[in-house]
């Protein structure tokens, strides 16, 4: 006997609104070296949306305040771990723009070569 029941269709995909290689300054890290100052990061951000058409400008997100947000929180308070900082730009930006999702991508690209490494840095999702 066949299923009676209706096939499920996935969700369809998020829209996504990406921003890559964002300088950022920051006062972050453990050692009293990293903590003497700012340092340059570079910060990629995917923000995710309910899947519509967009027709006006007032129903996109608006890349100037993504970038003020994530300037504000990265030069806001002093941070250990990139970890927490990534975190809170995340939150900052759910809170402001209404992403269902909010990646955030930081790279500390002065401490990499200490490693032998191009890049070195977290990503979380929030």
């Amino acid at each position: 006997m066949p299923d009676a029941t209706p096939d499920a269709r996935p969700d369809p995909a998020p829209d996504r609104v990406v921003i890559t290689d964002l300088e950022c300054e920051a006062v972050i890290g453990v050692s009293d070296r990293e903590r003497g100052g700012p340092q340059k990061l570079e910060i990629d951000l995917v923000l995710e949306f309910p899947p519509r058409r967009r027709t006006r400008l007032a129903e996109t997100a608006d890349y100037r305040e993504i970038a003020r947000v994530t300037r504000e929180v990265a030069g806001g308070e002093d941070r250990l771990l990139l970890e927490h900082l990534a975190e809170d730009i995340a939150l900052a930006l759910k809170r402001s723009t209404g992403a269902g999702a909010v990646t955030v991508r930081i790279r500390k690209p002065r401490i990499a070569p200490k490693y032998g490494a191009g890049t070195i840095g977290v990503e979380v999702t929030r």
